[in-house]
């Protein structure tokens, strides 16, 4: 039976989500888990908060840059 992490991630990738970044914290650790262990999304986990924010707007950067040129 899904969980709703479980049905979150499905969700996430259906609407066009292409990883997740973010920092495991004590609120979000069996988020984390499933996360790892589904293997739905890859997952960047970082310890630095402005960290997460560049390296998400980075990938979206990228991640434009080659839907343009294909």
């Amino acid at each position: 039976m899904p969980t709703l992490a479980h049905a979150l991630l499905v969700a996430l990738k259906e609407h066009g989500a292409g990883e997740i970044f973010g920092i495991p914290g004590d609120f979000v650790l069996a988020l984390f888990k499933v996360i790892e262990e589904s293997n739905i999304l890859p997952n960047f986990a970082l310890s630095h908060e402005p960290a997460v924010g560049f390296a998400a707007d980075a990938s979206c950067a990228i991640m434009a840059a080659s839907a343009l040129r294909s």
